[in-house]
């Protein structure tokens, strides 16, 4: 009986330490998180442009920056909304670069539209991790 009494009370001390996990689907997630690493772009619906390489980096918890996006250096500042991205206001040479993407729930691709001197682009972004 005393066994038995051991074994139950383990495993409820055990189911008890496993419900305490953080949940997949926490709102306190930081989703920019989840953008960051390697990402190669598989094709362009409106024109060639040369987007391979692209590396994400974290700013913040609501912020990403992504390096060589459409050839911008560093200057590409995404803010984060969960699967939506926001283009930061940008200018390059003295033009204005706008735009927004959004990602599958997998963070795994990213369509981004936007807008260079008012050329329309659309760009498939596809993580190397």
């Amino acid at each position: 009986m005393k066994k038995t009494l051991n074994r139950i009370l383990i495993i409820f001390m055990i189911a008890s330490f496993t419900s305490c996990a953080v949940d997949d689907n926490s709102l306190d997630e930081d989703i920019a998180s989840l953008y960051v690493g390697s990402w190669t772009n598989n094709y362009n619906l409106a024109k060639t442009t040369d987007v391979n390489g692209v590396i994400i980096d974290r700013i913040n918890e609501n912020e990403i920056r992504m390096i060589n996006f459409f050839n911008l250096g560093k200057g590409s500042v995404f803010k984060v909304e969960g699967n939506d991205l926001i283009l930061k206001n940008t200018e390059v040479d003295g033009y204005k670069v706008s735009g927004s993407g959004t990602s599958n729930y997998s963070y795994d691709e990213v369509t981004i539209y936007y807008s260079f001197d008012g050329d329309e682009y659309v760009a498939l972004l596809t993580s190397l991790n």
